[in-house]
């Protein structure tokens, strides 16, 4: 009896402290879609830029993208040393900086 008093009271001592850790395998917020259905469009991330005679590339949103492809309407418009140009669905041209995290939004 002791002893499935003293398990009793260690199981709920442990869930009680796991209850302000966060799972570590749990995707960011911004990559989450609500369970609703609910699509929220966000800007792309640029995260790394191949920039050369032979080749200019970049990795947007974790996929990798040669300039001129499209993909999920997303068009990777031109690849520069420090940013590229991207088109976001049909109108929309958006700047991605390096880096630094900053956005430039053109309108056609």
């Amino acid at each position: 009896m002791f002893k499935t008093l003293v398990m009793a009271g260690l199981t709920t001592f442990a869930s009680v402290c796991a209850w302000g850790i966060e799972d570590p395998t749990r995707p960011p917020a911004d990559v989450i879609v609500p369970s609703e259905g609910a699509v929220e469009q966000r800007m792309p991330v640029l995260s790394s830029i191949v920039y050369s005679d032979q080749r200019r590339l970049a990795v947007i949103n974790g996929q990798v993208f040669l300039e001129g492809q499209r993909r999920g309407g997303l068009a990777l418009v031109e690849v520069m040393a420090d940013n590229v140009l991207v088109q976001v669905g049909s109108e929309e041209q958006v700047t991605l900086h390096l880096g630094s995290g900053q956005i430039n939004k053109e309108l056609k």
